[in-house]
This record gives C-alpha cells, structure tokens and sequence, in this order.
C-alpha cells in the first residue's frame, strides 16, 4: 500500500493535534500522500476519492463517528480499503472492531493487518456505519457544546442528557420489524449495526457487523428516571427482560412517529422521521488487526 488519501478532521477532538505526526509517519515509511488538502469537504473529500480510484492503496481517515459516515458513500462507490484512526469522542465502530485506539497504532495496520468487510446500513438512504438514534439522543447530540466534548469527551453527553431529559415528554411511535408491527410511547429509540452506542453502552453482545441485522430498542417507562434500572443491563446486556424496554432485530426496519422528528446517524442529525433502515448491499473494506 504505498499511495495514500489522508483526510483528518480538523474540528475533531484531537484532529489538528495529530495531522502533522500522521502525515510524518507515513513520509517516514516512504508512503506517497495523495492529496495536500487533508481536510476538504465532504463533496471534495468523495471528488477526491473518485479522482484517485486507480490509483489510490488506501484510504486513511482520521477523526470522530461524524467523519466516517460523511466519508461512506466516497468509500462505498469506490471500494477502496479504509485505515480508521479513531480520533473523535466516543468511537463506537472502532470499539465493535477492536481497532487500536492510539494513532500510532492504527498507523501500523498499514504495516501489518487483515481486511475486513462490514456490513453498512442506511436510514432514508443515508449510509450510517454504527448507530441511528431519535428521542434524548438526538436533543443531546443537537445541544451539547463543542468544548464540553473536548474537554469532558464522553462525559459531556451525559453532562448534556441530565440537563435535558427533565424538560423531555415522550413522544408516539409504531415500529415494524420484518413485518411485525409494535406501537408504544419511548424517551428513546437506538437501533444499532454493531455492538456499542452511547458512551460504552452494548446493544447486544453478539452483534456483528456481518450478521445481517440491524438490533434496536426502545424506552418505554412511564417515568424517564425508571429507566436507571437497565443501567447494568445497557451497560452488560445481560439475560434480563423489561416490560418497558422493547427489543427487535431485523433486516429491515420502519418507524413513524406522530409528529416529525430528528433523527441523528452516528451522532450527528441527518433525517427526520418516517425512518426506513436497511442494511445495504455494499460492503465497506476496513483494515483491521491480523489477529480479528
């Protein structure tokens, strides 16, 4: 692999921290960077993947959730291998993977992995890698503050969720899963392609990213504090049932709401409701450690 697009967020977490030792770092193991602009915009970033499509080895994106899912269609349409540097806030899809965490790591992949290929889901179209979200999520993820991310990371969101979930109501919803049809009144819907969500939250220990389904579930508690009790439960996904948590699994997935609402794809609002989720038929190369 020895031609190489960069793209590192800048208004990530720790993007411009990093920029200068990624594209050291590669200079150092004679790699050809192709592209000077290193954080062009999600317009440029796929023109500049399409441009390179013969030529380019590898894809090296390095920034949050929010950065991969702008760069999915870019990868999708091109089939060109990716090297995640998990470099934002929360990093699910790094965790569902168990990709090295560190920048110097991840950069040794290059040196040394495996190709995997993930399964990638869309919501009313949109690709979204990790983790689609309306009800609390998405008031947290529109309110928390840049600053509180940077320096609290993960804790900002739980910081921003306390001070919002008190003024919440809940709000109407059905959802059909394969056909199978469920209506209720939740605080929150989170459907997952993967294992993790939130700050270290698993939606099922099993999921893969290749497995075929897409698994959800949604808080229907009369009161939003009552849903503290599957804390353990969120946190282990253990054997426990709740009459108040409902859980569903599937390929294909819709939900409607009674009144339109935002809906954030892996941390960042994309759509709105009436939601269609499926899993697409494309598949998106990642490298991975050897040993996964």
């Amino acid at each position: 692999m020895k031609n190489i697009l960069v793209f590192i967020n800048p208004r990530s977490r720790k993007g411009r921290d990093h920029r200068e030792f990624v594209l050291q770092w590669l200079k150092d193991h004679d790699l050809r960077v192709l592209n000077e602009d290193t954080g062009p915009s999600v317009e440029e970033m796929r023109n500049l993947m399409e441009k390179h499509q013969g030529t380019a080895d590898l894809v090296v994106i390095g920034g949050g959730d929010g950065s991969l899912r702008e760069a999915l269609p870019g990868l999708l349409h091109t089939r060109l291998p990716l090297l995640y540097l998990p470099i934002g806030t929360l990093n699910n899809l790094a965790k569902a993977l168990q990709l090295p965490l560190g920048v110097e790591e991840s950069l040794e992949l290059i040196l040394k992995h495996a190709v995997k290929e993930i399964e990638i889901g869309a919501a009313n179209g949109i690709p979204f890698h990790t983790v689609v979200g309306l009800g609390l999520s998405t008031q947290v993820n529109r309110f928390v503050r840049a600053d509180l991310k940077r320096w609290l990371g993960a804790f900002a969101f739980l910081w921003t969720g306390l001070n919002i979930v008190s003024r919440m109501r809940p709000f109407h919803l059905s959802i059909e899963v394969d056909g199978k049809r469920h209506t209720g009144r939740s605080w929150q819907v989170t459907i997952c392609n993967g294992v993790y969500y939130g700050s270290g939250l698993k939606i099922d220990p099993d999921a893969e990213m290749t497995d075929h389904l897409l698994r959800g579930q949604s808080v229907e508690t009369e009161k939003w504090w009552y849903a503290l009790r599957f804390l353990p439960h969120l946190l282990f996904r253990g054997n426990e049932r709740y009459k108040d948590l409902e859980i569903f699994s599937g390929r294909e997935i819709v939900l409607k709401t009674k009144q339109r609402m935002n809906v954030d794809l892996d941390g960042d609002l994309k759509t709105k409701t009436p939601l269609h989720l499926q899993i697409l038929p494309q598949k998106l190369k990642i490298l991975v450690p050897p040993n996964i």
